[in-house]
């Protein structure tokens, strides 16, 4: 088990509420974890993975301004997976 999985697991994991599901994985529980003082936004989806939210993720790397790369007209999805 890597470092950040140990971490994720030990999250003190709620069910999200209103779920709807999908073809596409979804949040089925969510989660926080406080990172070098920054608190960052966990889910774990319906398959079973556990993501981290994106500006959570850059606010802990200090980064101000990020250019996301896009394909075609849509930006990537807010969610960083580990």
């Amino acid at each position: 088990m890597t470092p950040i999985e140990s971490l994720l697991s030990s999250l003190d994991w709620r069910e999200v509420e209103n779920v709807i599901a999908g073809d596409l994985p979804y949040a089925t529980h969510e989660g926080f974890m406080e990172l070098l003082g920054v608190r960052l936004r966990c889910y774990r989806l319906s398959t079973g993975q556990a993501i981290i939210h994106q500006d959570d993720m850059v606010a802990l790397l200090g980064l101000l301004d990020v250019n996301l790369p896009t394909s075609g007209d849509e930006k990537m999805a807010p969610m960083v997976s580990v």
